[in-house]
């Protein structure tokens, strides 16, 4: 629609340029840490840079000191250099560094020039004496070797289940001890391998230079590499990709000699570090404007356009007369205003009072589910309609509606596969939802619950009409399969790769 964001409470203008700050000062800090010695980021020989910038992304993105410290640095404050005095934490400092322009190469000096020379001397040393005492690394296969698939949560459990059965093996479930959902999948006889997140043992190799900060995650490979061994997996699957086990578990398998595959899950509109620098050996998405998009930031990392085998990309509506608004609930993030979730609230009240002869779905995000108080803001309409995952598969309520209204959640792309309209209300501060599914003819995108309820009444006079029937001729583009045949994509690249 063209129209500039607001200056209400509800947009926030520095939100999108605080992640985005945040973004390319974490690869400027694993950057500037690759320079601290020879091999720093490297680790029994895996590469643990891009295990560091998913961390530190996910650590800080909704860190409100640090946030509030970037917000002061834009306004033209200056902040002292000590961390305890801005106050932020150590962690935070090290980005921030990066954030603020404080950064200051030590190779810019003699002194850090050859302490940097030296280092690196040492370290060589100290890696060929590693590598002579490392035992060969190379997974020994069964005659049948199985697939390990990592669930790191229920959702991923059930997101993978369908491509495991279409495989036809019998997987092995890697999982996180602390999950009581796996206690289920002991007792129908799934074959499940726990690793550890509490505290463990030291890491098995001398921690050098800046790694001495993530020995965590150095555990957690040095089990990974021990379980891969053990296993003699064919294949290590992934679902999404984004999260630090997903990378350790990439880089075990590459260092014994099993291929990894990672599987779509959703769409970040914002290409954080999670989805920079992948190097799975595969890398399956739904449509090729997903690769499209990716491939810039991650130039070593093959694709493959596979499919979604969750949401099945019709010809036309499965029910012409589906009526329904469906509302896809987001908070509990630093880009997401008090103002911009009340304002959510009162959207969702305001569309079942005025049309209470619609359904008016609503989906509670699974990680933010809706407390007393957020209810009763909503309200008791009979026509508000509750959706919970674990009650409602996503495709069941996209047919049931015809409009789909959320902020930058992966379901406004999920909707066009069932011929839904999305209704983009963009409060981050970024320039457009990515992809920009306006420009393209099939989607509204507003600023602010005003404009919101304006689009609502023009798409439901008429507007959304028009907008389905151009949705034929872009969906390809983001669903490149339909379900089975989808399934049989990704099941086919994971007995290949095997």
């Amino acid at each position: 629609m063209g129209n500039k964001p607001a200056r209400n409470g509800v947009v926030d203008p520095k939100a999108y340029r605080f992640q985005s700050a945040l973004i390319e000062a974490i690869e400027a800090h694993v950057s500037a840490l690759r320079h601290t010695g020879f091999r720093a980021l490297r680790y029994r020989g895996a590469d643990f840079g891009r295990v560091i910038a998913i961390e530190l992304y996910f650590r800080l993105i909704n860190d409100a000191d640090l946030r509030n410290a970037f917000d002061r640095h834009v306004a033209g404050e200056t902040l002292p250099d000590h961390p305890d005095a801005i106050p932020i934490s150590t962690v935070a400092n090290w980005v921030f560094q990066h954030m603020s322009g404080r950064y200051r190469n030590p190779l810019t000096t003699l002194d850090g020039w050859k302490a940097f020379v030296r280092e690196r001397l040492q370290d060589l040393r100290a890696c060929r004496r590693a590598r002579n005492r490392q035992p060969n690394g190379r997974v020994r296969r069964e005659k049948k070797s199985p697939v390990v698939a990592l669930a790191l949560s229920r959702r991923f459990y059930l997101y993978l289940l369908p491509i495991m059965q279409r495989t036809g093996s019998d997987p092995i479930w890697l999982v996180p001890d602390n999950q009581p959902w796996v206690d289920d999948l002991v007792a129908q006889g799934s074959r499940v391998e726990r690793f550890p997140t509490g505290p463990g043992v030291e890491a098995q190799s001398p921690i050098i230079g800046p790694l001495a900060n993530w020995d965590a995650s150095l555990r957690r490979y040095d089990h990974f590499v021990e379980a891969l061994r053990e296993l003699s997996p064919a294949t290590v699957v992934v679902a999404e990709g984004n999260n630090p086990d997903d990378e350790i578990l990439a880089r075990a398998a590459q260092s014994v000699g099993v291929p990894s595959i990672g599987i779509q899950q959703g769409w970040s509109p914002v290409i954080h570090n999670g989805f920079r620098r992948m190097q799975f050996d595969m890398f399956c998405v739904w449509g090729e404007e997903f690769a499209r998009m990716l491939r810039p930031l991650n130039r070593r990392q093959p694709f493959a356009v596979t499919g979604s085998h969750m949401i099945a990309p019709l010809e036309r509506k499965t029910d012409p007369t589906a009526r329904g608004i469906s509302i896809f609930l987001q908070k509990d993030s630093l880009l997401i205003t008090k103002s911009a979730w009340i304002g959510m609230l009162d959207f969702v009240r305001w569309c079942a009072a005025t049309w209470p002869d619609r359904e008016i779905l609503v989906r509670e995000h699974p990680a933010g589910p809706l407390n007393a108080e957020e209810l009763a803001a909503i309200g008791s309409f009979e026509n508000i309609v509750f959706c919970p995952a674990r009650d409602m598969p996503l495709q069941e309520v996209l047919d049931r509606s015809e409009l789909a209204v959320a902020f930058f959640s992966t379901t406004l792309i999920e909707a066009l596969g069932r011929h839904v309209v999305p209704l983009i209300v963009n409060i981050t501060g970024a320039p457009r939802y990515s992809p920009d599914l306006e420009a393209m003819g099939v989607a509204v995108e507003v600023h602010d619950f005003d404009q919101a309820k304006v689009a609502v009444k023009n798409l439901l006079d008429g507007d959304i009409s028009r907008m389905q029937h151009r949705i034929p001729a872009i969906i390809n583009r983001f669903f490149a399969a339909k379900r089975d045949a989808a399934l049989d994509n990704i099941a086919r690249l994971i007995k290949k790769s095997g």
